[in-house]
């Protein structure tokens, strides 16, 4: 029969993560705020582009 070695498991430890400082904590969340405002512009200006360009031409070929 064969035998299976058995191989030590190294356990790597996982570098810890620094706790943030509060002034780097408010700084990350509005960050996130900025980008969630950036992406809601961004959406709100595709729909208008969309409305604008598409609603004429909409209304020209169903009237």
């Amino acid at each position: 029969m064969l035998e299976l070695e058995e191989e030590p498991e190294e356990l790597e430890e996982e570098p810890e993560l620094e706790e943030l400082e509060p002034e780097e904590l408010e700084l990350l969340l509005d960050l996130v705020l900025l980008l969630v405002i950036l992406i809601k512009l961004s959406l709100s200006l595709s729909v208008a582009i969309v409305l604008t360009v598409f609603l004429p031409f909409v209304r020209t070929t169903v009237c």
